[in-house]
């Protein structure tokens, strides 16, 4: 198996887990101390319309460039993922259910996979300027 392949799995992977993620966040409900405490409390910035406005569909976007080995996207998603990892910071706590955070997890472990591939590897050929 190619390092090529291997990233392409990687990739695919990374949005299955995202895919389960979101999905059992929506269909699994907490228990109702967790329910009513997200409600009585909420954040102070609706993150989740945020990511999925705007963030979600740049990642997207960079990941089908990474799938076809363009350049351009592993700097987009690079400034992607550091930016849907800081807007957590100023949203304040929020609960997910376990299933769906080891998800969420794996997800990320697969962004991280990504990113050591898309820059320290060979996968993504760097541009080489024509001599002069």
């Amino acid at each position: 198996m190619t390092l090529k392949s291997v990233f392409r799995i990687v990739l695919i992977s990374e949005w299955i887990f995202l895919a389960l993620n979101i999905y059992l966040v929506a269909t699994i409900s907490l228990p109702e101390p967790l329910t009513a405490w997200i409600k009585k409390e909420g954040t102070s910035f609706d993150y989740f319309q945020f990511a999925i406005i705007i963030m979600i569909p740049l990642e997207f976007a960079a990941s089908v460039g990474l799938f076809f080995f363009k350049e351009w996207a592993r700097w987009l998603y690079l400034v992607v993922i550091i930016i849907e990892n800081l807007l957590p910071s100023f949203t304040g706590p929020w609960v997910n259910p376990a299933l769906a955070q080891t998800f969420g997890n794996l997800s990320i472990l697969m962004t991280g996979i990504v990113i050591g591939l898309s820059f320290f590897t060979d996968v993504i050929a760097k541009k080489v300027e024509p001599a002069a």
